[in-house]
């Protein structure tokens, strides 16, 4: 994976050593919305990226303590404050295990304030399930990793042979698949290890997997022509080329290889209801007793969606709307990279880039913005939907803007500015009607009576901010009349929009190296008007802090390199978080948002130092013993070390025997006091002289220099 990195001129502000007062401004420039009720305020002034911990903060009247109430605070913490200066300050933890938005009641001398504290999420995903690799196969240098997963997370495959250390892939649809390259291994034939996880929109990580695989050199394939088929009926033809093979295995099913080719055609009924989306075929060539490595052909029932349509616009509505439309509609659903062609008859696509647009996971929803697109004078819009999944049978579908003359009553305001997470429109309607509110991008339905020619609808939103837009209309008694539908734009101001979705990538979770940067991506809500986003650093450790600093616009990831935090003055092995905060049009700030903390590791641990090797193992035919001294590391203790085993072939020189020309990499693998054991009761049959090589690596990649044990024989 390439990083690109970014260059940015870091400003002390401050560096306080021993008992001295700590000023923390990186977190008191927060200015969103503050509530106010006597002398008592309060704001959100950050939160963790799961909303786990958060900051409150506000005035207060002196010498009164400030407390704080809400269901699903940590129990064992102090839930008061004391009010000095006229402020206060005060750092809260939610339980683990709780999703949703949470109230935080701030109390003092009778007076009380409510804080919204948004998408509260400290549950942790489950572990993924993988299907592939499978167990018992050889592999070469390109392999899928597959399987199921938890919808909208991050994949993440580390592995000491893969670039970089990590590869990550997402999860549309709770499927995964993508392809892995070992790029950095020597040998002919060695078994390593994958450490799969999987991280949520809220940074929560799932427990690892650990999937073994058995690496042999690519010249040991086969090829197929097709690694993924899309099919329709119960018959799968699966063919490619077998050179330098006998057979083919297809599924356990063998056939002859003709002319270095070979086709079998699969019967697929058996599995069609295993209640997986994408399945896997194993095929190997087969010469003699030897069989090739695997390829993997994976295969999908293609599925028939005859439901799309559009939700805005349709019907009639009021002239005044002409110019403020937004479309939306769904085309039923969408597994992987789905998308909508938005056309009329006299434009191939309407969007003014060009693009076709994305759909939504899950349930296939697209929207298109009044400011996004351009019909040139044309009233219907065509849809063509598609996905690599779905066999679209009603596609080129159509809705068609239908405007009949404006009116002097009015439902509702044309928009409404909502500051809470509820809130209530109003309005004047037809005696005996009824007025439906329908959101445009979700098709709910709100309704209410009129009463002596007025109704009233509470509106409900996790929304926190952005833009949505609803049509409201009037329905009679029968439903069998539809009044001119009117439409509201609803304004979410409950903060201004913040990053979400960030994503941590590193070779080992939450460290980094000289070697091994950390790099920080993000999102943030589509149509959010977030014009700037600004970065810091903090570490309580250290002492040192710098101020803000504004990423190039348009930019969402950071690369956060060990070798700038060290020139800063950072202690290695200190907790480091990096803040963020976004700025819109208006200037105005929305609360922080605070990373998980972060640790750089600079010096390799101490030299391994043996105390023994056992060599009866080799009567076995399998690898010596070890017995080293606990390992001395200058940021973590012995079991959180990996050991890296290296098995070499040594060649020595046909004119001296004595001197060493060359050692051939046999096997490789990589274990720590937590994870060992059953590695070692792998047997060779090999013959010819060895030697293994250990490496200690500590949470940052660092390496010691290798120690290399005495010349042994299998003989």
């Amino acid at each position: 994976m390439e990083y690109k990195y970014i260059y940015t001129i870091l400003i002390f502000i401050l560096v306080l050593e021993g008992c001295q007062k700590r000023s923390r401004t990186i977190s008191s420039v927060g200015t969103n919305l503050q509530v106010t009720k006597g002398d008592l305020t309060a704001h959100l002034v950050s939160r963790r990226l799961n909303g786990q911990r958060v900051v409150i903060e506000g005035q207060c009247s002196n010498d009164i303590p400030v407390y704080f109430i809400s269901n699903n605070l940590v129990s064992n913490q102090s839930t008061y404050t004391q009010c000095l200066d006229g402020e206060y300050r005060k750092t809260l933890f939610f339980q683990s295990n709780i999703v949703g938005n949470q109230d935080v009641f701030v109390t003092q001398d009778g007076l009380s304030i409510v804080v919204k504290i948004p998408n509260v999420v400290t549950r942790r995903p489950d572990k993924v399930i993988v299907d592939t690799p499978m167990e018992g196969y050889f592999y070469g240098r390109t392999i899928y990793v597959s399987g199921r997963c938890q919808p909208s997370g991050t994949i993440f495959i580390r592995g000491s042979y893969i670039e970089d250390y990590v590869k990550t892939a997402g999860c549309p649809n709770g499927l995964f698949l993508t392809p892995i390259y070992f790029s950095k291994i020597n040998a002919e034939a060695i078994e390593t290890h994958l450490f799969i996880n999987q991280v949520d929109a809220y940074g929560n990580s799932s427990d690892v997997i650990i999937k073994t695989i058995k690496f042999r050199n690519d010249d040991h394939s086969i090829f197929l022509s097709e690694s993924i088929v899309g099919v329709l009926d119960d018959t799968l033809e699966v063919k490619g080329s077998c050179k330098g093979f006998e057979r083919v295995s297809v599924d356990g099913n063998v056939v002859n290889c003709y002319n270095d080719r070979f086709t079998y055609n699969l019967n697929l009924l058996p599995r069609k209801k295993t209640g997986r989306i994408l399945y896997q075929i194993p095929v190997e060539g087969l010469k003699g007793d030897f069989r090739s490595n695997l390829r993997m052909l994976f295969y999908y029932y293609k599925v028939v969606e005859s439901s799309p349509h559009f939700f805005s616009p349709r019907g009639k509505y009021d002239e005044s709307a002409k110019g403020r439309h937004i479309i939306s509609g769904t085309c039923g659903i969408t597994y992987t990279n789905g998308n909508v062609r938005l056309y009329t008859k006299k434009s191939e696509n309407i969007l003014r880039d060009g693009h076709n647009i994305p759909l939504r996971q899950i349930d296939g929803v697209f929207i298109v913005f009044p400011d996004e697109y351009d019909l040139d004078g044309e009233t219907t819009v065509f849809a063509e939907c598609n996905d690599f999944y779905i066999d679209y049978k009603t596609n080129h579908f159509s809705t068609t803007f239908d405007y009949i003359p404006s009116s002097e009553k009015r439902l509702a305001p044309n928009e409404v500015d909502v500051y809470r997470m509820g809130h209530k429109i109003e309005g004047r309607c037809s005696q005996g009607s009824s007025v439906r509110l329908l959101d445009i991008v979700n098709e709910n339905v709100e309704q209410a009576k009129c009463i002596n020619g007025n109704f009233s609808i509470d509106v409900i939103s996790s929304q926190i901010s952005g833009k949505n837009q609803y049509e409201i209309f009037e329905v009679n008694l029968f439903d069998n009349y539809q009044g001119a539908k009117e439409l509201i734009d609803i304004n979410y101001n409950h903060s201004v929009a913040f990053p979400y979705r960030f994503i941590q990538e590193s070779p080992v979770p939450g460290w980094g190296s000289k070697v091994s940067p950390i790099r920080f991506y993000w999102n943030y809500p589509y149509k959010s008007e977030v014009n700037d986003i600004y970065y810091g650093y903090y570490s309580k450790n250290s002492y040192i802090q710098v101020e803000w600093m504004k990423l190039p616009q348009n930019t969402n990831q950071l690369l956060l390199d060990g070798h700038e935090l060290h020139k800063l003055g950072y202690n290695e092995c200190d907790e480091v978080q990096v803040y963020f905060q976004t700025v819109d049009k208006k200037n105005r700030k929305s609360f922080i948002i605070e990373t998980n903390p972060i640790r750089f590791d600079f010096t390799p641990p101490d030299e391994v130092e043996v105390e023994k090797i056992d060599y009866s193992p080799l009567f076995r035919k399998q690898l010596p013993k070890f017995h080293f001294k606990d390992t001395d590391d200058n940021c973590v203790n012995d079991e959180n070390l990996f050991y890296k085993y290296t098995l070499y072939q040594v060649v020595f020189s046909k004119e001296n025997e004595e001197e060493i020309v060359d050692r051939v990499t046999i096997d490789e693998f990589t274990v720590s006091k937590l994870l060992k054991a059953s590695l070692f009761n792998k047997k060779y049959d090999l013959e010819g002289n060895y030697q293994v090589g250990v490496t200690v690596l500590d949470r940052g990649q660092n390496a010691t220099k290798e120690y290399l044990s005495v010349i042994f024989s299998w003989k």
